[in-house]
């Protein structure tokens, strides 16, 4: 069977054991030929095709007999997990305990800022959108991706919109494109070869993925990265991820090693692993 073009063999550790600096991407900045890479075929193997079937099976009967209330409650609980934990990744300090607090009672930790507090409730009020116009999000659009980065970062002082400067990641010497008119082509293109895959899975590890690579806005794109990948695997009734017991580590090195080599394995591996248990945890 032929690889798939953007899995390659690599020990994540091994990788990491250099510094950025002595590190020689193979893809030092943004190429366009990864929308060449964006198939299908053999990106998922047999055995995870079939684990991701059982568990998408196992979520849909799940969820059938709950009723309006517990079925409520349950998403209410993966939006408090997820709030938490996609924050955090970003730096919030608000533990899992206060972020309920905030998002159930409304009480604010006070030894927290303003933008720690707003950032989780803007994840709350992102994933609800996401949730009530969950079949919009079948068939993508550029629009689409810029309402959830708007409603993610709203009053957090980031520009909505392409960003118009360049922008640096940590951890890595990857340049993302400069150009607002390329950014945006990239945007559009990356819409048109999501639209045209039809594993939801398989999608979402894309969305997830090439968004953050792109970097379209000046701030939070792998929160608005997370929050497409949710809204695709909602609109196609699969179970959404809340990335609770995610080592944030492992994410931000699978998703350096993909910008730098376009290799994606590591990053599926992890996101299959969120799924299984996001099916194992919520709504059973």
């Amino acid at each position: 069977m032929k690889q798939h073009p953007l899995l390659q063999i690599c020990n994540l550790n091994e990788f990491f054991q250099k510094d950025a600096d002595k590190r020689n991407p193979v893809f030092p900045k943004f190429d366009e030929i990864i929308f060449d890479k964006l198939t299908e075929s053999n990106c998922l193997s047999s055995t995870e095709a079939l684990e991701i079937k059982c568990l998408t099976d196992e979520y849909q009967k799940n969820i059938k007999p709950l009723s309006e209330g517990i079925l409520k409650k349950e998403y209410e609980r993966l939006i408090i997990d997820f709030s938490w934990k996609s924050a955090q990744m970003e730096g919030n300090t608000y533990s899992l305990l206060e972020t309920e607090a905030l998002l159930t009672r409304h009480e604010m930790a006070g030894k927290h800022s303003f933008i720690e507090t707003q950032m989780i409730l803007n994840h709350k009020e992102a994933f609800r959108f996401i949730f009530h116009y969950r079949q919009n999000f079948n068939q993508l659009t550029v629009r689409d991706i810029e309402d959830l980065h708007r409603i993610l970062v709203h009053s957090l002082d980031v520009q909505y919109g392409i960003r118009t400067h360049s922008v640096g990641i940590v951890g890595t010497n990857y340049k993302p494109l400069k150009s607002q008119y390329y950014i945006q082509k990239a945007l559009q293109k990356l819409v048109e070869k999501l639209n045209n895959i039809q594993a939801p899975m398989i999608k979402a590890i894309f969305a997830i993925s090439v968004l953050s690579y792109i970097q379209p806005f000046e701030d939070g794109n792998k929160r608005t990265s997370r929050l497409l990948g949710n809204a695709i695997l909602l609109s196609h009734n699969y179970c959404p991820l809340s990335y609770r017991n995610l080592n944030e580590i492992d994410y931000k090195k699978a998703l350096l090693l993909f910008y730098e080599n376009q290799n994606i394995r590591p990053f599926k591996e992890l996101l299959l692993a969120q799924y299984r248990f996001a099916v194992e945890n919520y709504f059973c």
